[in-house]
């Protein structure tokens, strides 16, 4: 039998509780250091315009001129220089405190440095006394492996889920470009559909319709990245929205081009399938952030369990 590793898991506790400590202070240390370095550049701003004062009445300006007029120049330049040399201390006390509660921090900073990974070598130590007990600890042995194995299939499934999820944010998000694009282009041909006498410019209906095929091509594609990604998920019930309308829908060749009025009632319906094809997708995503969420609490779950468990062992 090899030795209980339970000195390991008290030292990596004592450091993490270290740690914890250390970072507590030095959240406080930083804030006051904020602080007082924000006073300092304060006070080193009033200084920089006491200063300016004193050379307004030492140099030759209207300033020293009214002064002189007056007969209180003597007196002026001896209050602004009192007043420069005041604001100049303010400025040294405040940057002193201020260089003070940053040494604290690096100090702090530099201990918490010190001790490494606390958390990772928490874990470790946490993970040797689990396989030390699945080895030895009997009935606690078997409770332990199922626990891990079942942090692992969450595991697993939640990178899933995650990967499926950042597939759903890219097919959403080529969905509301096309649906832009479509929305811009409906109004147009509206226009030109409603003038009955005047077709659209060749080369500008062409144009249009390149540019739409183009979108909803990438628009297919993001739809079946995302399908894909769905695919490695067991989820009864989901299934991956259809477009209808697929990148051929605006494909067209210099013997098939569409009538004013026909271009503008597929772009018409291509809106229409668009913004079903987001409401679908909107749906299946709102559906994998909720089991994302039911298999993360379950595995918080099962990790302060597996914790209890080592930690009394």
């Amino acid at each position: 039998m090899t030795a209980y590793p339970d000195e390991e898991l008290a030292a990596a506790t004592a450091a993490l509780r270290e740690a914890q400590s250390l970072r507590q202070r030095l959240a406080v240390a930083g804030r006051e250091a904020d602080e007082w370095s924000a006073v300092a550049a304060t006070a080193k701003a009033r200084t920089a315009h006491e200063a300016r004062d004193v050379r307004k009445l030492e140099s030759l300006s209207l300033t020293m001129i009214l002064t002189r007029l007056r007969g209180s120049h003597g007196d002026d330049v001896a209050r602004e220089r009192a007043e420069h040399e005041a604001a100049e201390y303010e400025y040294r006390v405040c940057q002193e405190r201020a260089d003070a509660h940053r040494r604290v921090v690096d100090d702090l900073q530099r201990r918490l440095d010190n001790l490494g990974d606390v958390d990772a070598d928490y874990q470790r130590a946490l993970a040797a006394k689990e396989q030390w007990l699945q080895r030895n600890g009997g009935a606690l042995a078997v409770t332990l492996l199922e626990n891990a194995q079942r942090r692992g299939r969450l595991t697993a499934e939640l990178k899933e889920i995650a990967e499926a999820q950042a597939a759903g944010i890219g097919a959403l998000q080529s969905l509301h470009a096309a649906a832009e694009q479509l929305g811009s282009a409906v109004t147009w041909t509206r226009y030109d559909a409603s003038r009955r006498g005047e077709a659209l410019a060749m080369v500008g209906k062409i144009d249009l319709l390149e540019e739409l095929a183009e979108r909803m091509r990438a628009v297919d594609l993001a739809l079946k990245t995302f399908g894909t990604e769905l695919a490695d998920i067991d989820m009864a019930g989901l299934r991956m929205v259809d477009l209808k309308c697929s990148a051929t829908f605006f494909e067209v060749s210099f013997d098939n081009v569409f009538t004013d009025m026909a271009l503008h009632e597929r772009i018409v319906e291509a809106q229409g399938d668009v913004a079903a094809a987001i409401d679908g997708a909107n749906q299946i995503w709102v559906r994998l952030e909720e089991r994302r969420l039911r298999h993360a609490d379950e595995f918080a779950r099962l990790v302060t369990q597996r914790d209890r468990l080592v930690l009394r062992a």
